[in-house]
């Protein structure tokens, strides 16, 4: 029997160089490890140059302009769609659940976020672990996305690991030497953070994973990568569950998880 054809569609800043490589890397471990699908990634951008919280910036992630966007992958007929940015971490988590409905209302297309991923995850768990918070951004913004998240429920801690940059292109430069100092940092500071959420799409980080979860195996639950939780909310959305397929291996605990 032929493999179940699914496609989704991403939606990506358009001056990010990191989702791409990284989510079609995901979707090949995803098709060799679960054969009776047949996962294909096709994308979207609209303009987005620089992540700070000024007005300017902030209308970079207008509704309708997302939407359109989203309108382009509609056409190809994709199977669900995922917001690759984490904007709603600093703009507020209602911001993604607007764009949800309304991509959902308009092509009648399965929607999700990497930031509602995040939260799916986070609120899945009976224990409610403590976030230990991981970006390139400036203070003032993980001060904000610390401050979303606790009106979710979550509790982040030590919001100073950031490294002050807000020209996105720049962000794609960040180093695997710099964020694995971030996550030992992280690690050391507080003993109870039981999850790390590398947070911002265009780091690539998601193929370091699995090495800061066995370096800090005893504690943490899990690291969260913005690109790799986005792929598995969207996996989720289509029914398809990769416990136990060996995906985790690969791309983390996450992806080990069945909820």
């Amino acid at each position: 029997m032929a493999p179940l054809r699914i496609r989704f569609g991403i939606i990506v800043p358009s001056s990010n160089t990191a989702m791409e490589p990284l989510i079609t890397s995901i979707l090949e471990t995803v098709n060799a490890c679960i054969p009776s699908v047949y996962t294909t990634a096709h994308f979207s951008r609209f303009r987005v140059t620089q992540i700070s919280l000024d007005a300017s910036a902030h209308s970079q992630f207008d509704l309708e302009t997302i939407l359109h966007a989203a309108s382009l992958l509609a056409d190809a007929k994709v199977d669900a769609i995922l917001w690759g940015g984490t904007s709603a971490g600093w703009l507020g988590l209602d911001n993604d659940r607007q764009l949800c409905q309304a991509i959902e209302a308009r092509f009648g297309i399965p929607a999700h976020t990497s930031t509602l991923a995040v939260l799916e995850y986070l609120q899945y768990r009976p224990d409610r672990p403590k976030l230990g918070l991981v970006t390139p951004y400036i203070k003032t913004m993980n001060d904000a996305i610390q401050d979303n998240f606790a009106k979710e429920g979550v509790t982040v801690i030590s919001a100073e690991q950031c490294l002050s940059i807000t020209d996105n292109v720049r962000i794609a430069e960040v180093t695997a030497e710099q964020l694995t100092e971030m996550v030992d940092r992280m690690m050391s500071l507080d003993v109870t953070t039981s999850v790390i959420a590398v947070y911002c799409t265009n780091l690539s980080a998601a193929q370091l994973v699995t090495q800061w979860e066995d370096k800090h195996r005893q504690k943490t639950l899990c690291v969260l990568d913005s690109v790799s939780i986005g792929v598995w909310g969207l996996l989720r959305k289509v029914g398809i569950s990769t416990a136990h397929t060996g995906i985790a291996a690969r791309w983390g605990r996450i992806f080990d998880l069945s909820l």
